[in-house]
Order: C-alpha cells, then structure tokens, then sequence
C-alpha cells in the first residue's frame, strides 16, 4: 500500500492498478480485523499469554498505519509517509522481531520435547 502511495503521490503512476489496490486493501482489512490468528494463539499459549498480548499490540499498530495510508493525500503525503516509516522503526519493525523471536523459540522447545 504504501508502495502505492508513493506511485500515485510522488510520480503520478500508480505501482498497481486499482482494481488490484482495491482487492489488497480489501484483504488487509480482512486480516488485521480477523480473531482468527489471536483466538490460535490463545489456544496454544494462553488468552493472557505474551504472545497474545504483543499480537493484538502489534495488530493494532499494523491498523494504525494502514488507516493513515488510507487517509492519506498528495498535500499531506510527505508527512505521512515519515510518520508510517517512524512507526515501522520504532515500534512495529522491533515488536514484530520480538515476536517471531518468541514464537520461534517456544516452537522450538516444543518441537524438541515431542521428539524425545
């Protein structure tokens, strides 16, 4: 998406076709207002469990941003996009890394307890 915008703000051609945008956003949208990953998660590790926690943190950041991309306009573009990329790298880029981080360590202890 923000590919996207960056077309269609700063050179006027957009990256995809909008038909295809469209369908992008649609299944965006789908995803990050979806339970479906949060209630997995909750099943294997717990409801209040950290994983469920930093997941619906870092659902809620990934909403954020897409709404402001959504929001977004050609005046407004520059201040956006710096406002999307500090949001990435201070906050989801980090929280996204300790989360795979998480998972992949406790899926590894468990792949290794079910193998003895």
């Amino acid at each position: 998406m923000q590919t996207q915008s960056e077309g269609v703000y700063r050179d006027g051609k957009p990256f995809l076709e909008q038909s295809d945008y469209n369908e992008i956003c649609r299944e965006l949208k789908d995803k990050l207002l979806s339970a479906e990953l949060e209630i997995r998660l909750a099943l294997v590790y717990g409801k209040d469990s950290q994983e469920v926690v930093l997941f619906n943190t870092l659902q809620k950041k990934l909403m954020e941003v897409t709404l402001m991309l959504w929001d977004a306009k050609k005046e407004t573009w520059d201040t956006t996009e710096h406002k999307i990329m500090s949001i990435f790298s201070q906050t989801i880029d980090p929280m996204r890394n300790q989360f795979k981080e998480i998972l992949l360590k406790k899926s590894s202890s468990r792949t290794f307890l079910s193998n003895l």
